[in-house]
Formats: structure tokens, sequence, C-alpha cells
């Protein structure tokens, strides 16, 4: 009994010292994130001027509902079955291909409507910013996948990599597009590119981890419908904050030019709004 207490007090230090490390991790690339996304910001409004910025904001107003369809169920049907004991690689391909199948129709849907969305909502000629947005919409739902996998199996340092590779991708790829592209083209590139990284980090990392440690699963009953069951309230709930949220955006600088501003004047003053 001394050495079962002794082996069951090991067990709860490491658990705890697992925890810690991972807090630790998250509150780390919180933090990292935010300080660079602040400079980000403040080199992007450098470049766009706050007009720019303000069309910026608008377009991933837009974009924030084409991101929640394809990642906000995703990243929970996984991590759900895994704790249940059913994330075999077979469930986790069905995740991976309903988010996918979901994130083909979103990019199909922004790709083909993007002129439109563009002449109306962003006072714009052309939707080309939302269609070099909409190729990475795969990639976002696969990397939500594992994600949730990985959190599923209490590893936070892998997505915790990925989304610092991510958006340091996105920095380093703005700023070189920069210099051969118009600016909302390369900002819009650079985004993309960031989910491709993150995307593939977090692919590779599954991938080496499934061969050394495949995982455990008591049964295989991760069926479409179950993964609907879970993913479905979830991405709708999801979606309808968006939907609030983009709504209240675009909603702003229209405002601005019901009281008397000049469309370029209210774009100026909602960038300034948002730029910080």
């Amino acid at each position: 009994m001394y050495k079962a207490g002794i082996r069951d007090g090991g067990v709860r230090v490491k658990k705890q010292a697992k925890f810690l490390a991972n807090t630790a991790i998250l509150t780390g690339g919180t933090l990292l994130l935010r300080f660079s996304n602040i400079w980000f910001r403040a080199y992007i409004l450098g470049k766009i001027g706050t007009q720019g910025m303000g069309v910026y904001q608008l377009t991933f107003s837009i974009f924030a509902l084409a991101i929640a369809t394809c990642t906000s169920g995703a990243s929970l049907s996984v991590t759900r079955m895994v704790a249940e004991g059913r994330g075999s690689p077979v469930c986790i391909r069905r995740c991976l291909l309903f988010s996918l199948c979901v994130s083909f129709a979103a990019a199909a849907i922004l790709w083909v409507g993007s002129d439109f969305l563009a002449q109306h909502f962003l006072d714009l000629s052309s939707g080309l910013p939302l269609r070099l947005l909409a190729p990475g919409l795969p990639f976002m739902a696969i990397c939500a996948c594992l994600k949730g996998y990985f959190l599923a199996i209490r590893n936070s340092v892998i997505p915790a990599i990925a989304e610092l590779l991510e958006q340091f991708t996105t920095i380093g790829a703005t700023v070189g597009f920069f210099f051969i592209f118009t600016p909302f083209s390369a900002l819009m590139l650079g985004s993309t590119a960031g989910e491709v990284a993150s995307c593939a980090v977090v692919f590779l990392a599954y991938r080496v981890m499934t061969r050394k440690r495949p995982p455990k699963c008591f049964n295989d009953s991760g069926s479409y419908r179950q993964i609907c069951h879970i993913a479905v309230p979830v991405l709708s709930g999801s979606f309808i904050r968006s939907f609030l949220n983009s709504t209240e955006n675009l909603l702003v600088p229209r405002g601005l030019k019901h009281h008397g501003a000049g469309s370029d004047v209210a774009l100026s003053q909602y960038g300034i709004i948002q730029g910080w």
C-alpha cells in the first residue's frame, strides 16, 4: 500500500507538472502572438493608411463568416471523439472529410460572390482580396481538426507552435509580398501563406505522433451522423455570433456616411478605430 501511495502521488505530481507546463506554454504563446499582432497592425497601418486599414478590417469581417463555418464544429468533434475513446484514424479521417466538404463549399461561395460582396460592402470594384483568401479555408479546416486532436490528448505544444508559425509566416510573407504585389494582394496572400504553414506543421506532427503512438480507441462508432450531431449545433451558433459581429462592423462605416461623412472619410475613421 505504501508503494502504491507513492506511485499514485508520483502520477498526480506528473499530471500537475504537465498541466502547469501546458498553461505556461499557452500563456507565453498568447502573449507573444498579441505583441506581434500589435506590431503587425502598426506596420500595416503605415503601409496602407487609415482608409486601407478600414477596407482591410471590413474584408476580414466578411472572411470571418467563412472561418467560423469551416473551423468551429470540426475541432470540437475531434476533441470529443478522442476524449471518449473513439479517436481512431478512421474517425479522425471522417471528421477531416466532413470539415473539408464544408470548407470547399464556403470557399466556392466566397469565390463566386466575391465581386458582389466587394462592391456592396467594401466599396471595392474587384473581389480579388476575397478570392485570394478563399484557398486558405481548406487548410484552416484541416488545422482545426488536428488541433482538436492535440488538445484532446493534452498536448498544447503543437497548437501553440502552429499558431506562432502561422503568425510569423504571415508577417514575413506579407512584408516580402509588399515588394511584388499591390498592398491588398500582399496582405491576403500573406494570410493564406500563414494558414498553409500552420496546417503543414500540425499535419506533420500528427503523422509523426500517430505512427509512434497510434490513437487508443475502444470503438470505431464515429459515423458521419454522430459527427454532424456534434459539429452542426456548434457551427450554427458560431456562425450566428460571427454574422452578428460582422454585421456590426459593416454597419459602422455606413452609419458614419449616414451622418455626413464621405465614403473615403468613413473608411478612414473606421480604420482609425480598428487599427489599434
